[in-house]
């Protein structure tokens, strides 16, 4: 059996807690740079070995890398809620106009994958694409499990078999650091990948919102 993590979201407050707290925004941001390599420091400079990295773990281009940002990830949130959220946590012992300011300074939006504040310009191990994710899911989703379906990918499409739908808490993708927030509105999905129509030792999740289910 899969061992997928769950959380209790029934007591967490509407705005994410790293929003609002420095420290768990810190704590978090550490953690995506460990597990996923998340930077680079300055995305202004060339940044060569750090793109070059990122080619090679991917078996893309440089160029190719480069294109993949947290700006166009599918963990990346600049729904109007999340920005407001993000504008509350600055604006503590400042202004609502300096606390925009930053937030538009550094693009910034929220990560799901990691659970902290991240700039558009940056990118981590964890990218996925389909983002950012700007307005909420207009309506339920209808992946269901067994359900084929497909999303974009860094190589043009990718496709699988959802194994997995998760409604309320946090997925965690076995054999990973990546894990999503579910919602009743907008569910995380385990998907097994498949290639040349054939299932592969390989779990991926998404936001049911980047799918596109399959006609059987």
């Amino acid at each position: 059996m899969l061992n997928l993590h769950r959380y209790d979201v029934s007591k967490v407050e509407t705005c994410p807690r790293a929003t609002q707290d420095v420290k768990t925004n810190l704590a978090n941001r550490e953690k995506a740079i460990k597990d996923a390599a998340y930077g680079p420091l300055n995305p202004k400079e060339p940044n060569d070995e750090f793109w070059k990295k990122k080619a090679d773990r991917w078996d893309v281009s440089t160029a190719e890398a480069k294109k993949s940002r947290c700006g166009n990830c599918a963990a990346f949130i600049q729904t109007k809620e999340m920005l407001s959220c993000i504008k509350e946590g600055l604006e503590v012992g400042d202004t609502e106009q300096n606390a925009w300011d930053t937030i538009q300074a550094g693009d910034l939006g929220y990560c799901e994958a990691f659970d902290f504040k991240c700039a558009a310009s940056r990118t981590c191990d964890a990218w996925i694409s389909g983002g950012p994710v700007v307005s909420k899911a207009s309506a339920p989703t209808k992946v269901k499990v067994g359900s084929m379906v497909s999303w974009n990918s860094s190589g043009g499409s990718a496709q699988g078999k959802v194994e997995h739908v998760m409604r309320e808490g946090v997925l965690g993708v076995p054999k990973s650091s990546f894990s999503i927030r579910a919602t009743k509105e907008d569910p995380a999905v385990l998907i097994r990948i498949y290639r040349d129509g054939k299932e592969t030792e390989t779990l991926v999740g998404h936001k049911a919102s980047t799918l596109r289910v399959l006609k059987s």
